[in-house]
């Protein structure tokens, strides 16, 4: 279980917030899935590096999708993204880590997960089908990954060649990131498939500014008025 990054304070007011139904103190990360592929990606912007063994290129793509995101102000939450999924030198449940009792929620406010393990459990609450527009893409999802967050066996990881394992966004069972339940292993390399992102930080649910400066402001009123009994 790798370290999650610092947490990143969100208003309760926020429209995630609100639609997951959390009170100030609770702490969540996010998921989201492409709305592009990592061809089209690479297409847009000129990088021939589709076929990259490097998972961090896929980072930059998600990246950059969830920076110019239009939906539930992902993009002004200012996050660092993850690919959820595994090449040759890290796995998924370590690269894109979330916290052992951190809850993972859509960017719509449905819950996927209550922590890590329930995340790698062979089944998840509710499938990673928003992504960061707010669409409903395609179910194909590059992850190289099997259920557990562990590498994919034979190769069939990002990055490998000619084959990668690849999960189905509208599922909720291992088929979200490993699809086998049909009996035969989806491992078809398509570069048109999209690919899953997950927050590195961890966000706090605060209170609203106005909210909080009255609070601050009544407890300067309340040690004011004990200076002065004890004069």
């Amino acid at each position: 279980l790798a370290p999650v990054a610092q947490a990143v304070d969100i208003d309760i007011n926020h429209d995630i917030v609100v639609a997951a139904g959390l009170s100030v103190g609770d702490t969540f990360q996010l998921a989201f899935v492409s709305n592009v592929s990592a061809s089209q990606w690479d297409d847009a912007n000129a990088d021939d590096q589709t076929s990259s063994s490097n998972i961090g290129w896929y980072d930059n793509m998600l990246q950059d999708l969830a920076d110019n995101g239009t939906y539930n102000g992902v993009a002004a939450l200012n996050l660092t993204w993850k690919t959820i999924g595994s090449d040759g030198s890290v796995e998924a449940k370590n690269h894109a880590s979330l916290g052992a009792t951190t809850p993972l929620y859509r960017l719509d406010g449905l819950q996927v997960a209550t922590g890590y393990s329930d995340l790698w459990d062979g089944s998840i609450i509710n499938a990673i089908q928003r992504d960061q527009n707010g669409g409903t893409p395609g179910n194909e999802i590059l992850t190289g990954s099997k259920d557990d967050g562990s590498r994919a066996d034979n190769n069939n990881y990002i990055g490998s060649g000619s084959n990668c394992v690849r999960g189905h966004s509208g599922a909720t069972n291992g088929d979200w990131i490993h699809s086998d339940s049909d009996g035969s292993l989806d491992t078809n390399y398509d570069l048109n498939s999209k690919m899953y992102a997950m927050s590195e930080e961890t966000l706090t649910v605060v209170p609203e500014p106005a909210t909080l400066s009255l609070l601050v402001l009544g407890g300067l009123g309340v040690l004011a008025r004990r200076r002065r009994r004890r004069a």
